[in-house]
């Protein structure tokens, strides 16, 4: 329990008796006339404010009158040889309570913490923001045209000609023009590709298998790295042509180039395309071992 510091204090052992408070600074207790008043009340206003739990806050600094400032440290200078601290925290706590002590003095106002303030503890109210105000619609025809240059790259160039073709369109077209409005650069092509032109047009092609049935191509590659793919063509009547089409399915990577890799695979990719098994009818391959094997081939 903290100690104050009494005129006239006994002590029974001889010299000087430490009294330890609760936050583990020791309070040294002296002679009466080794401490004048004004020490003493010194020292119980800085006890006071320590079990008061009041150095956890912080005083903002001002400017204040630097006699008075210089004054009032001159005198917690003269007792502070009094105040003994066991660890780095106490000592800490305690140059925090000197603090307060001489703002008090000085005629400042200790400051809350910022976690500890009214704004802080306040709950922010929740607005819901339009999902309007993310989006801005473009117009039809600008993206129509963004599509359609997007497609005929993908068809007949290379993704890279996609800055230098847009920028030569708009140096010879007019300030009028569509063209001049279209923002279209290598990046924003293959997104356009990728997520807009791909998935169109794999959900017409799907759609126009229906139930019929149909016959696959496999062939395996590498990519640019190491990578094992197999690209898959499908022929099947379309309704829609009138006629016979061998057509680009898709592309799967395999986890392994044995049969049964290449099997499961191509299971997955029809899984996924909806497409039966039951109404496959046939397999075309190159000459391979682990297509056309007699033992582990994929037929």
């Amino acid at each position: 329990m903290a100690t104050s510091v009494e005129e006239g204090g006994d002590s029974s052992h001889s010299g000087e008796l430490k009294e330890e408070n609760e936050n583990g600074a020791e309070i040294i207790d002296q002679e009466s006339d080794e401490r004048t008043e004004e020490q003493i009340s010194i020292l119980n206003e800085i006890i006071d404010i320590w079990t008061s739990g009041e150095h956890s806050f912080y005083t903002g600094v001002k400017k204040v009158d630097r006699k008075k400032l210089n004054e009032w440290a001159r005198k917690i200078n003269d007792i502070t040889g009094d105040i003994r601290t066991s660890n780095i925290t106490d000592t800490n706590n305690l140059i925090n309570v000197i603090s307060i002590f001489i703002a008090r003095k000085l005629g400042l106002k200790a400051k809350v913490s910022h976690c500890e303030a009214k704004n802080h503890k306040a709950p922010t109210p929740q607005q819901m923001i339009p999902l309007t105000n993310f989006i801005k619609t473009k117009n039809d025809k600008i993206s129509m045209l963004e599509t359609n240059l997007a497609m005929f790259i993908c068809c007949h160039s290379s993704f890279n000609s996609c800055d230098h073709l847009i920028e030569l369109c708009k140096n010879y077209m007019s300030d009028g023009d569509i063209i001049s409005k279209v923002k279209l650069h290598r990046t924003k092509c293959v997104k356009i590709v990728k997520n807009v032109l791909a998935p169109y047009f794999d959900g017409d092609l799907i759609s126009d298998i229906g139930d019929r049935k149909f016959s696959l191509l496999l062939d395996e590659s590498n990519d640019i790295s190491i990578n094992k793919l197999s690209g898959i063509v499908i022929v099947y009547y379309s309704d829609t042509h009138k006629k016979v089409v061998h057509t680009y399915l898709s592309m799967v990577s395999l986890e392994t180039c044995d049969a049964d890799g290449i099997v499961d695979a191509l299971k997955i990719e029809l899984v996924k395309k909806k497409l039966d098994t039951r109404n496959l009818l046939n397999i075309g391959t190159d000459n391979v071992r682990v297509m056309i094997g007699v033992n582990g081939g994929v037929f």
